[in-house]
């Protein structure tokens, strides 16, 4: 499956301009990211703002699934990838100890990153 990838040095927020990009006619699969978000938004109307250096995208997709169906799906996905996420932290709190060296890339999930840069800092 080919992905187009539209990117954003800053927006509003990625979910957003995903229903704006749909409203104009735009039918994926279609990959919005943005460096910055000033006014994201989740789940339940959650709002947050994405500093510069941690991902904020959105995946716009058409699907002839029905909208419970189609939100099992996106459930199930999303329990994966926070399940890998969790589990690259939680290793490193529990393998390592005072004194070790960890050597990582800030391409980590935003999670991992900000445990290594606030907490494990020294």
């Amino acid at each position: 499956m080919h992905f187009l990838v539209r990117h954003f040095a800053e927006l509003d927020s990625t979910n957003s301009e995903a229903a704006r990009q749909a409203a104009a006619g735009e039918a994926g699969p279609l990959w919005i990211v943005a460096e910055r978000q000033t006014a994201g938004r989740g789940r339940r109307g959650r709002v947050w703002q994405g500093a510069s250096g941690n991902l904020a995208a959105t995946l716009l997709l058409t699907t002839d699934k029905s909208p419970a169906e189609a939100a099992q799906v996106a459930f199930v996905a999303a329990l994966a990838v926070a399940s890998g996420q969790s589990a690259s932290a939680y290793s490193v709190q529990n393998l390592a100890v005072v004194g070790d060296n960890i050597v990582a890339s800030t391409d980590l999930y935003g999670g991992t990153y900000n445990l290594f840069k606030n907490t494990f800092r020294e």
